[in-house]
């Protein structure tokens, strides 16, 4: 027999391999009794760090889970914009973008947001209706937004090939994203027709 604390943690943590923490469970463990696993005395311990810092995690990620795929009052979609980019929450992507410098995060954050410069969001703004102060200022055709450089602009469309590929799907199927990698929204940001869109018209600013 080895010391008494040694032998709680031991077993607890052989325990907590096996099942996580009850929903609604308070974060308190109670020791192993003598007459069931061969230890001396009884007593209520704390959860080991580990196992609230798991148990916070695995909480804010159902949150962050359930909260992308809810809806507002209605049925109407929310996060429309970005779940083109995002259909889940995906921690790697979001890595892979904090890694660039606060410019660039900055920049893709809107593009993939649809809070930037481009005509449609500031037509919200501005509460603009009339159609021709929304179409896209290269084909013509469709709203100027971020998703509309990449999957329908037919000015755009050789960059946009080059940078993410030819894009498949139907955007308006549930689940439907597009196929894309934090380097090349970079890159892809950064051409001189993207970033003139990205910019505020600064004849507009007062």
């Amino acid at each position: 027999m080895g010391h008494y604390g040694n032998e709680i943690a031991d077993l607890l943590a052989k325990r907590g391999t096996k099942k996580g923490l009850p929903e609604g469970e308070a974060l308190v463990l109670e020791a192993p009794r003598k007459e069931d696993e061969g230890i001396k005395d009884a007593h209520d311990i704390p959860a080991p760090y580990s196992l609230l810092t798991l148990t916070i995690r695995e909480g804010v990620e159902k949150w962050w889970t359930d909260r992308w795929h809810a809806e507002e009052k209605g049925g109407k979609e929310i996060y429309r914009q970005t779940k083109y980019f995002f259909q889940r929450p995906d921690k790697e992507k979001s890595r892979t973008i904090m890694n660039h410098s606060k410019h660039e995060v900055g920049t893709m954050i809107q593009f993939i947001t649809g809070h930037c410069y481009m005509k449609r969001h500031q037509a919200l703004v501005d509460r603009e209706e009339a159609p021709d102060k929304i179409k896209c200022r290269w084909c013509k055709q469709y709203e100027e937004t971020p998703f509309h450089t990449i999957w329908n602009c037919d000015a755009l469309y050789q960059s946009s090939v080059e940078f993410f590929g030819e894009q498949e799907g139907d955007p308006n199927e549930k689940g439907f994203s597009i196929s894309w990698g934090a380097l090349k929204l970079k890159k892809f940001t950064q051409l001189p027709r993207i970033a003139s869109m990205l910019t505020p018209d600064l004849d507009e600013v007062t």
